[in-house]
């Protein structure tokens, strides 16, 4: 690795580390080169949401990711770096790169992150799941099958279980977000959901949703369940340091989905729903200290 490759690497840990993520943490269950790739992706992800973020025009936003995908589209050929897309890319592109090569990570997945947060620029609300999971695939699972190209699954993995895992995932910050979102103007469930209950989206959008909008929210965590239980699949696939990077962050998103629906009747409240305390301790206690996780019974239980 050169002195360029190295000094990426470290500049990725460092932008992660004051993201103030809850997950960048857990990358060094992985060892050392992986969990640096790891650093890398989710700096990606990072700066292509950055870019949609701010004070600055719809158009400029637009004109700034459409110049981003475009160096996506080129990753690894001839890319024209003197494009001034974001003041920390050149910062990057040396990491990634080489994360990429290293780990055999499809350019078409760095694309889709991309084009997930251009779908976010544009927000429709859904029409139905299919669109509702279309959009999840975008901004969650293709990070999820890049995650597993870096996690070395084995190549037997069939693509929908890390699929439905990144689907599973959205949908439970979806649920826990509907207050925030809705301050924002956004509905991200489907407006059959809402029809199917009797939900208006103008009620839904003032925090005063009427209907049995309860209802929408349990609809949604159903088939997120469905989704978390065939997403398990990935975990059979993966080498154990993997598996125990994997068990925790599914592990972590599935109590928080369990927590949104002890809470629903809190949902449009100022404060957002979290996990206790006690129970992200059990969680990473299992996982650092005493890792269980792959000989528990039931991932669902």
């Amino acid at each position: 690795m050169d002195d360029q490759v190295a000094e990426s690497y470290r500049w990725c840990r460092q932008l992660c580390r004051r993201s103030g993520s809850s997950f960048c943490w857990t990358f060094v269950l992985l060892p050392r080169q992986q969990c640096d790739a790891m650093y890398s992706l989710y700096a990606f992800a990072r700066i292509t949401d950055d870019l949609a973020d701010g004070e600055r025009s719809l158009e400029s936003k637009r004109k700034a990711l459409s110049a981003w995908l475009a160096l996506a589209e080129s990753f690894g050929s001839d890319m024209n770096l003197s494009v001034d897309v974001h003041k920390d890319s050149s910062l990057l592109w040396p990491s990634l790169k080489h994360a990429k090569q290293s780990y055999d990570i499809p350019k078409a997945l760095l694309t889709d992150i991309v084009c997930g947060v251009i779908m976010d620029l544009d927000h429709a609300q859904p029409r139905d799941l299919q669109e509702l999971e279309h959009y999840c695939y975008h901004v969650a699972s293709a990070v999820g099958l890049a995650c597993t190209r870096i996690w070395r699954a084995d190549k037997a993995m069939p693509p929908q279980a890390a699929i439905d895992c990144g689907i599973a995932f959205q949908l439970t910050n979806i649920l826990r977000d509907v207050a925030s979102d809705a301050g924002m103007g956004r509905i991200y469930i489907p407006a059959t959901e809402l029809t199917r209950f009797g939900v208006d989206a103008s009620k839904w959008l003032s925090g005063v949703p009427n209907g049995d909008w309860q209802s929408v929210i349990r609809s949604v965590a159903q088939r997120a369940e469905q989704l978390y239980a065939s997403g398990w699949d990935t975990i059979k696939y993966l080498p154990p340091p993997s598996r125990r990077l994997f068990s925790l962050m599914w592990r972590y998103y599935h109590a928080l989905l369990l927590e949104v629906l002890r809470n629903v009747d809190q949902l449009w409240n100022e404060s957002r729903t979290r996990i206790p305390i006690l129970v992200r301790a059990r969680l990473a206690a299992q996982h650092f200290i005493a890792p269980l996780y792959w000989s528990l019974p039931s991932p669902v239980a």
